[in-house]
């Protein structure tokens, strides 16, 4: 039946269900009223003919109505068809032990078809156990394929089965309404919908099954029925990235060392750690794959253009959990490369002189920041420089600012340029250029 499952129709079908999450809108009908005493006796005449009540089937003949296969009978595995009908009748997200008593009743209801044989046949003859649609249970492997919540469910309860005076019975479900854990329960049909609510309210798929089925339900084999073992959670590993500075210049390298501790002393080479890097700290991207030594330990030279934050990402492996590492922050200056630059002897210049000065800046300015440069004229004045004026250009396309300057007093004097911060980049360091001496 389709998920979330139709209001039911008449009566039975498949018993166990514990119902659809959030919006269900109850479950189709399936077969006939289900008996409250042993099965009937074998008809004369078989189909599958299965005898085993112990063991399930290993086919089963199911008529298809639709699609290219429509009116043929088809040979299905048995255990194929039950993983099937769960992607059709059962939700992925209902609780855990609402699918485990779901699994039983689409099993038992298909194994006891499989046993007792309704004389019914095909058009051609072929005798089938069950129909493909809510006439049984829907079977559409063409547009229905299982989950692995529901397959689990059905692995984990595959030796389980219910029976009543010690025989297998007709185990109908369907929607129902939506009222309290069993307020519905008849003793034929599990009502999905209000069997939901118990699995909500703690109850295991043991409890379940014999809150629907009752009076005297024997839940008999060795597949587990009641709450699956609390899953032993790995526990996360240390990890940690240390950068060797925190602060560089465009077009430098930065070596970061990255470090995974398990829990225990052992278990810490050979580990893939993804280093990740972030500009705004929201969005994160892989940069490199490392594979730790023996020590825990890996190594990666990066040289980020632009500030930049790190962080080591851990998948998680069987015996530890995911984990990521504190974040790291790296900064860039900008970087300024001032010519002329300083020189080891001081220029003499007359009054007047105009000096032209450019400094090519990295990273260059882009189409959403400028990323403007300060010239500083600086006068020489009893040991110290003082700045006598300043300027801020604005670098052209390429990167490259100039600046023109006039040297009209005497006196000792230079030039010096930064480039600016911006919101990707720290403010660099001064570049120093040539001293003169003006006449």
């Amino acid at each position: 039946m389709p998920y979330p499952p139709r209001l039911p129709r008449a009566a039975t079908r498949l018993a166990v269900a514990v119902a659809f999450v959030a919006t269900l809108v109850a479950m189709p009908a399936a077969s006939p009223s289900g008996s409250l005493g042993p099965p009937p006796v074998q008809a004369a005449a078989v189909c599958t003919g299965w005898t085993s009540e112990t063991l399930p089937p290993t086919t089963i003949r199911v008529l298809r109505t639709e699609g290219e296969a429509a009116g043929s009978v088809q040979v299905v595995p048995f255990r194929d068809y039950v993983n099937v009908v769960m992607a059709a009748e059962w939700g992925p997200s209902n609780p855990t032990e609402a699918l485990k008593a779901g699994a039983v009743a689409v099993k038992e209801y298909a194994w006891y078809r499989a046993m007792i044989w309704r004389g019914k046949s095909a058009d051609d003859g072929s005798c089938y156990d069950v129909v493909d649609s809510t006439v049984d249970q829907v079977y559409a492997p063409e547009r229905r394929a299982p989950s692995p919540p529901l397959t689990a469910a059905v692995d984990s309860t595959w030796e389980t089965s219910v029976h009543r005076a010690g025989h297998l019975f007709a185990t109908h479900y369907e929607g129902g309404a939506d009222v309290a854990c069993a307020a519905d329960a008849d003793g034929r049909r599990l009502f999905q919908t209000s069997a939901m609510q118990c699995a909500r309210d703690g109850m295991t798929a043991e409890a379940i099954l014999g809150a629907y089925y009752w009076p005297d339900v024997e839940i008999v084999g060795s597949g587990p029925v009641g709450p699956s073992p609390s899953p032993v959670t790995p526990t996360p590993p240390s990890l940690t990235l240390r950068a060797a500075d925190s602060i560089i210049t465009w077009g430098q390298d930065v070596r970061l060392t990255a470090g995974l501790a398990p829990p225990g002393t052992e278990g810490a080479g050979g580990r893939t750690v993804h280093l990740q890097r972030s500009i705004d700290r929201v969005a994160w991207a892989t940069v490199a794959d490392l594979t730790t030594d023996a020590s825990g330990a890996a190594i990666r030279v990066e040289r980020p253009a632009t500030n930049v934050y790190y962080r080591l990402a851990f998948d998680g492996a069987t015996d530890l959990s995911e984990a990521t590492s504190p974040v790291v922050r790296v900064l860039v200056r900008r970087l300024t490369h001032l010519q002329p630059g300083a020189a080891p002897t001081t220029r003499r210049i007359t009054r007047g002189t105009t000096a032209t000065f450019s400094t090519v800046v990295r990273p260059a300015r882009t189409a959403d920041e400028s990323g403007p440069v300060e010239f500083r004229l600086l006068r020489l004045v009893g040991g110290s420089w003082i700045v006598s004026r300043s300027w801020t250009v604005t670098p052209d396309a390429t990167g490259v600012a100039r600046l023109r300057v006039t040297l009209a007093s005497r006196g000792t004097w230079t030039v010096r340029v930064v480039a600016l911060r911006t919101p990707t980049n720290a403010i660099g360091t001064w570049s120093v250029g040539p001293r003169y001496e003006v006449r």
